[in-house]
């Protein structure tokens, strides 16, 4: 049971702080918004740098609101798992 609940709470606290960088780009001037990918792109190389997360646009409804559903979808598959990334084959 409290294996669960650490899976649990590990996917709450991703997509609170994808939230909470979601927001932080929305309130900065768009002088200090960082470019970012949409959720399924998979980039060929790391351009963050070390320590710092770059962090996807977070899923939005038509109406152009989050959504928080979609959001803790994507974190349940995996989606923003850095080992879940397409990597070259070193072959």
């Amino acid at each position: 049971m409290l294996a669960v609940r650490r899976e649990v709470y590990g996917a709450e606290r991703v997509v609170w702080a994808w939230w909470q960088a979601e927001y932080a780009t929305m309130t900065s001037t768009p002088r200090q918004r960082p470019r970012r990918p949409h959720v399924s792109s998979r980039p060929l190389f790391e351009a963050s740098t070390p320590g710092e997360r770059v962090w996807p646009r977070y899923p939005r409804s038509p109406d152009g609101r989050a959504d928080h559903r979609q959001a803790r979808e994507y974190v349940d598959d995996g989606v923003l798992s850095p080992e879940s990334r397409w990597q070259l084959s070193v072959a």
